[in-house]
């Protein structure tokens, strides 16, 4: 398989383990990685307390690592 049918594939499987997180770990998830707010922000944007943001991005983010361990190599979650 090519590199690029790799990488499309992973993609694929990155949107579906999102699409399956619930929601407000998704939204919080979305919010600090692709908007790149900040933890208050995210908290103010949800309505909910610093913690729980913390909470639900270290969820979604466990979640997501176990979900999609068998994709990747290493099985370790790289931040940028």
């Amino acid at each position: 398989a090519s590199d690029a049918m790799l990488c499309g594939e992973l993609e694929e499987k990155v949107a579906e383990a999102l699409a399956a997180l619930p929601e407000n770990q998704r939204t919080a998830l979305l919010l600090w990685q692709r908007d790149e707010l900040a933890y208050d922000d995210i908290a103010e944007v949800l309505g909910c307390s610093l913690s729980a943001v913390k909470s639900l991005i270290h969820r979604a983010r466990e979640t997501l690592k176990a979900r999609l361990k068998p994709y990747l190599r290493t099985g370790e979650w790289k931040d940028e």
